[in-house]
């Protein structure tokens, strides 16, 4: 199975990706030769190969290293907004425990 090595290269804004393989001490044993896409115009009538196929395991896994090197997706929205409106319900409901005679805050 191919195993990710992820870095980011911070000289040339830039992130470097090794496929190869492990041995079962984590040792790498072999290491892909580096891709160099060959252009071709393209038929939108055919259905061409994939430029590179993996495994869903395998495409997990290299989500996980790329996360692990720092890089993010843009545009994904943050859980901040949510995390703050269950603290402010927490509170609330503290008040209302601890304080009978106070009502929930407005949304």
């Amino acid at each position: 199975m191919m195993k990710f090595r992820v870095a980011c290269l911070d000289y040339n804004d830039s992130v470097g990706i090794l496929i190869c393989e492990e041995d079962y001490n984590g040792r790498i044993t072999h290491v892909a030769d580096q891709i160099q896409p060959a252009m071709r115009p393209h038929d939108m009538n055919l259905i061409h190969s994939p430029t590179l196929q993996m495994s869903s395991m395998e495409a997990a896994a290299l989500m996980t290293r790329m996360w692990e090197a720092g890089v993010r997706p843009h545009g994904i929205k943050t859980q901040d907004g949510e995390v703050r409106r269950l603290e402010n319900h927490l509170a609330d409901m503290r008040r209302l425990v601890f304080d009978s005679t106070a009502t929930p805050a407005a949304p």
